[in-house]
Protein backbone atom coordinates (compact mmCIF):
# COMPACT_ATOMS: atom_id res chain seq x y z
CA UNK A 1 0.00 0.00 0.00
CA UNK A 2 2.77 2.43 0.99
CA UNK A 3 4.63 1.61 -2.24
CA UNK A 4 1.55 2.51 -4.27
CA UNK A 5 1.18 5.83 -2.43
CA UNK A 6 4.86 6.67 -3.05
CA UNK A 7 4.54 5.92 -6.75
CA UNK A 8 1.40 8.06 -6.92
CA UNK A 9 3.16 10.97 -5.19
CA UNK A 10 6.13 10.68 -7.57
CA UNK A 11 3.68 10.74 -10.47
CA UNK A 12 1.99 13.91 -9.14
CA UNK A 13 5.33 15.62 -8.56
CA UNK A 14 6.34 14.77 -12.12
CA UNK A 15 3.17 16.34 -13.51
CA UNK A 16 3.73 19.47 -11.43
CA UNK A 17 7.35 19.83 -12.60
CA UNK A 18 6.32 19.32 -16.22
CA UNK A 19 3.57 21.92 -15.91
CA UNK A 20 5.97 24.36 -14.28
CA UNK A 21 8.49 23.91 -17.08
CA UNK A 22 5.80 24.58 -19.65
CA UNK A 23 4.74 27.76 -17.83
CA UNK A 24 8.35 28.96 -17.69
CA UNK A 25 8.80 28.21 -21.40
CA UNK A 26 5.61 30.11 -22.21
CA UNK A 27 6.79 33.07 -20.14
CA UNK A 28 9.97 33.24 -22.25
CA UNK A 29 7.96 34.33 -25.28
CA UNK A 30 8.38 38.11 -25.56
CA UNK A 31 5.39 40.43 -25.76
CA UNK A 32 7.02 42.19 -28.73
CA UNK A 33 9.83 41.43 -31.14
CA UNK A 34 12.12 44.05 -32.64
CA UNK A 35 14.28 44.17 -35.76
CA UNK A 36 17.10 46.58 -36.56
CA UNK A 37 19.00 46.91 -39.84
CA UNK A 38 21.60 49.59 -40.30
CA UNK A 39 25.03 50.83 -41.28
CA UNK A 40 27.50 53.40 -40.14
CA UNK A 41 29.46 54.73 -43.14
CA UNK A 42 32.80 56.46 -42.67
CA UNK A 43 33.65 57.70 -46.14
CA UNK A 44 37.15 59.15 -46.39
CA UNK A 45 36.65 59.86 -50.09
CA UNK A 46 34.09 62.62 -49.50
CA UNK A 47 34.78 63.29 -45.79
CA UNK A 48 31.41 61.99 -44.67
CA UNK A 49 30.38 60.13 -41.53
CA UNK A 50 26.79 59.06 -41.02
CA UNK A 51 24.65 56.31 -39.56
CA UNK A 52 21.38 55.09 -41.04
CA UNK A 53 19.02 52.46 -39.64
CA UNK A 54 15.53 51.01 -39.95
CA UNK A 55 13.67 49.76 -36.87
CA UNK A 56 10.56 47.57 -36.59
CA UNK A 57 8.32 46.26 -33.84
CA UNK A 58 6.45 43.06 -34.70
CA UNK A 59 7.43 43.50 -38.39
CA UNK A 60 5.88 46.99 -38.51
CA UNK A 61 8.07 50.05 -39.06
CA UNK A 62 8.42 51.92 -35.80
CA UNK A 63 8.87 55.68 -36.04
CA UNK A 64 8.52 56.44 -32.35
CA UNK A 65 11.85 55.27 -31.03
CA UNK A 66 14.95 56.91 -29.63
CA UNK A 67 18.19 55.72 -31.22
CA UNK A 68 21.46 57.30 -30.24
CA UNK A 69 25.23 56.93 -30.21
CA UNK A 70 26.56 58.71 -27.17
CA UNK A 71 24.90 62.13 -27.06
CA UNK A 72 23.96 62.07 -30.76
CA UNK A 73 20.35 61.09 -31.49
CA UNK A 74 19.28 59.82 -34.89
CA UNK A 75 16.43 61.74 -36.54
CA UNK A 76 13.48 59.89 -38.04
CA UNK A 77 12.69 60.63 -41.68
CA UNK A 78 10.94 58.55 -44.34
CA UNK A 79 10.75 55.48 -42.06
CA UNK A 80 14.48 55.57 -41.38
CA UNK A 81 16.67 56.91 -38.63
CA UNK A 82 19.72 58.93 -39.69
CA UNK A 83 22.41 61.12 -38.22
CA UNK A 84 25.19 62.91 -40.12
CA UNK A 85 28.27 64.00 -38.22
CA UNK A 86 30.04 67.29 -38.80
CA UNK A 87 33.40 65.62 -39.32
CA UNK A 88 34.55 62.00 -39.95
CA UNK A 89 36.94 62.33 -37.03
CA UNK A 90 33.97 62.67 -34.65
CA UNK A 91 34.05 58.89 -34.27
CA UNK A 92 37.63 57.71 -34.04
CA UNK A 93 38.58 54.04 -34.30
CA UNK A 94 37.19 52.12 -31.34
CA UNK A 95 34.09 50.60 -29.75
CA UNK A 96 30.73 52.33 -29.40
CA UNK A 97 27.13 51.49 -28.49
CA UNK A 98 24.06 52.11 -30.61
CA UNK A 99 21.27 52.44 -28.04
CA UNK A 100 17.60 51.91 -28.93
CA UNK A 101 14.45 52.60 -26.91
CA UNK A 102 10.79 52.09 -27.81
CA UNK A 103 9.07 55.14 -26.31
CA UNK A 104 5.70 53.35 -26.25
CA UNK A 105 6.57 50.09 -24.50
CA UNK A 106 9.76 51.34 -22.75
CA UNK A 107 11.68 48.37 -24.24
CA UNK A 108 15.37 49.15 -24.71
CA UNK A 109 18.55 47.45 -25.85
CA UNK A 110 21.90 48.29 -27.41
CA UNK A 111 24.31 47.08 -30.09
CA UNK A 112 28.07 47.17 -29.60
CA UNK A 113 29.95 48.09 -32.78
CA UNK A 114 33.52 48.88 -33.77
CA UNK A 115 34.75 51.68 -36.02
CA UNK A 116 37.85 50.33 -37.81
CA UNK A 117 40.98 52.39 -38.39
CA UNK A 118 41.40 54.71 -41.36
CA UNK A 119 43.18 53.22 -44.35
CA UNK A 120 43.88 53.89 -48.03
CA UNK A 121 44.72 52.34 -51.37
CA UNK A 122 48.49 52.15 -51.72
CA UNK A 123 48.96 51.38 -55.42
CA UNK A 124 47.26 50.01 -58.52
CA UNK A 125 49.74 47.75 -60.26
CA UNK A 126 49.49 46.64 -63.87
CA UNK A 127 48.71 50.09 -65.29
CA UNK A 128 51.08 52.90 -66.32
CA UNK A 129 51.24 56.35 -64.75
CA UNK A 130 48.63 57.67 -67.18
CA UNK A 131 46.14 55.25 -65.53
CA UNK A 132 45.20 53.63 -68.85
CA UNK A 133 44.22 50.00 -68.37
CA UNK A 134 44.16 47.61 -71.31
CA UNK A 135 41.73 44.76 -70.92
CA UNK A 136 44.46 42.26 -71.71
CA UNK A 137 46.36 43.30 -68.56
CA UNK A 138 45.92 42.22 -64.94
CA UNK A 139 45.40 44.97 -62.36
CA UNK A 140 46.02 44.46 -58.66
CA UNK A 141 45.16 46.74 -55.74
CA UNK A 142 47.58 47.03 -52.83
CA UNK A 143 46.16 48.69 -49.73
CA UNK A 144 47.14 49.72 -46.25
CA UNK A 145 45.74 47.89 -43.23
CA UNK A 146 42.57 49.04 -41.44
CA UNK A 147 43.04 48.15 -37.78
CA UNK A 148 40.22 46.26 -36.03
CA UNK A 149 38.40 45.49 -39.28
CA UNK A 150 36.65 42.16 -39.82
CA UNK A 151 37.49 42.08 -43.53
CA UNK A 152 37.90 43.95 -46.80
CA UNK A 153 36.22 44.35 -50.17
CA UNK A 154 37.36 46.10 -53.30
CA UNK A 155 34.73 48.09 -55.17
CA UNK A 156 34.63 49.42 -58.74
CA UNK A 157 32.04 51.35 -60.72
CA UNK A 158 31.72 53.43 -63.88
CA UNK A 159 32.44 57.07 -63.05
CA UNK A 160 28.83 58.04 -63.84
CA UNK A 161 27.19 55.34 -61.70
CA UNK A 162 28.64 55.82 -58.20
CA UNK A 163 26.30 56.38 -55.23
CA UNK A 164 23.42 54.71 -57.06
CA UNK A 165 23.56 51.09 -55.80
CA UNK A 166 25.47 50.07 -58.92
CA UNK A 167 28.94 48.70 -59.56
CA UNK A 168 30.68 45.63 -58.24
CA UNK A 169 32.35 44.72 -54.96
CA UNK A 170 34.09 41.54 -53.93
CA UNK A 171 35.73 40.22 -50.78
CA UNK A 172 39.47 39.99 -50.27
CA UNK A 173 39.91 36.38 -49.23
CA UNK A 174 43.66 35.92 -49.64
CA UNK A 175 44.62 37.22 -46.20
CA UNK A 176 47.05 39.61 -47.89
CA UNK A 177 46.75 43.38 -48.28
CA UNK A 178 46.29 43.08 -52.02
CA UNK A 179 43.70 41.78 -54.48
CA UNK A 180 43.38 41.29 -58.23
CA UNK A 181 40.49 43.01 -59.98
CA UNK A 182 38.11 40.61 -61.72
CA UNK A 183 38.42 41.44 -65.43
CA UNK A 184 34.90 40.21 -66.08
CA UNK A 185 33.61 43.23 -64.16
CA UNK A 186 35.34 45.71 -66.49
CA UNK A 187 32.35 46.04 -68.79
CA UNK A 188 31.49 48.72 -71.33
CA UNK A 189 28.04 50.32 -71.54
CA UNK A 190 26.36 50.28 -74.94
CA UNK A 191 26.86 54.01 -75.45
CA UNK A 192 30.61 53.77 -74.89
CA UNK A 193 32.73 52.63 -77.83
CA UNK A 194 36.13 51.75 -76.45
CA UNK A 195 37.08 53.73 -73.31
CA UNK A 196 35.56 54.34 -69.89
CA UNK A 197 36.79 55.62 -66.55
CA UNK A 198 36.37 53.44 -63.47
CA UNK A 199 36.42 54.61 -59.88
CA UNK A 200 38.21 52.17 -57.55
CA UNK A 201 37.69 51.96 -53.79
CA UNK A 202 38.55 49.68 -50.91
CA UNK A 203 36.08 48.95 -48.11
CA UNK A 204 36.91 47.66 -44.65
CA UNK A 205 34.01 46.55 -42.48
CA UNK A 206 33.05 45.37 -39.02
CA UNK A 207 29.90 43.59 -37.92
CA UNK A 208 27.17 43.11 -40.51
CA UNK A 209 26.40 46.33 -42.41
CA UNK A 210 23.45 46.73 -44.77
CA UNK A 211 23.53 48.19 -48.25
CA UNK A 212 22.91 51.91 -48.49
CA UNK A 213 23.07 54.48 -51.33
CA UNK A 214 25.51 56.42 -49.15
CA UNK A 215 28.16 53.92 -50.30
CA UNK A 216 29.80 54.78 -53.63
CA UNK A 217 29.48 51.20 -54.90
CA UNK A 218 26.92 48.55 -53.98
CA UNK A 219 28.01 46.38 -51.03
CA UNK A 220 28.30 42.65 -51.60
CA UNK A 221 26.64 41.12 -48.53
CA UNK A 222 26.70 37.43 -49.53
CA UNK A 223 29.22 36.47 -46.83
CA UNK A 224 27.55 38.49 -44.07
CA UNK A 225 25.11 37.00 -41.57
CA UNK A 226 22.79 38.75 -39.11
CA UNK A 227 24.73 39.66 -35.97
CA UNK A 228 21.77 40.49 -33.68
CA UNK A 229 20.06 37.31 -32.55
CA UNK A 230 18.25 37.73 -29.24
CA UNK A 231 14.85 36.28 -28.43
CA UNK A 232 13.14 39.67 -28.73
CA UNK A 233 15.70 41.54 -30.87
CA UNK A 234 17.18 40.48 -34.22
CA UNK A 235 18.75 41.99 -37.31
CA UNK A 236 22.09 43.38 -38.35
CA UNK A 237 24.29 46.40 -37.87
CA UNK A 238 27.84 47.18 -38.94
CA UNK A 239 30.35 49.73 -40.16
CA UNK A 240 31.86 50.32 -43.60
CA UNK A 241 35.05 52.37 -43.99
CA UNK A 242 35.58 53.75 -47.53
CA UNK A 243 39.01 54.77 -48.79
CA UNK A 244 39.74 57.79 -50.95
CA UNK A 245 39.19 56.68 -54.54
CA UNK A 246 41.71 55.74 -57.15
CA UNK A 247 40.83 55.46 -60.82
CA UNK A 248 41.75 53.96 -64.15
CA UNK A 249 40.69 54.38 -67.75
CA UNK A 250 39.87 51.08 -69.43
CA UNK A 251 40.43 50.64 -73.15
CA UNK A 252 39.63 47.67 -75.33
CA UNK A 253 42.60 48.12 -77.65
Amino acid sequence: MMKSIKLYLIFLIGIMVFAGCNRRAANLEPDNTYTLTGTLVKNLDIDQLLVIAAFKRNDTTLNRAIINIGNDTLANAANQYIFTYDDPSDLAAGDYYLKIKDTVTAWSDSVLFTVPGNFAIDTLSGIPENRVYRTSNTVSISFLISLESDGYLYAIAHEDSTYSNHGFSEYVTSGAASVTIDKEQMTFPENINDTIRYEVYMYSYTGTPSNTPFLPVVLNTELLNDNISKLDFTGNFGVVMVTPRDSLVAVTQ
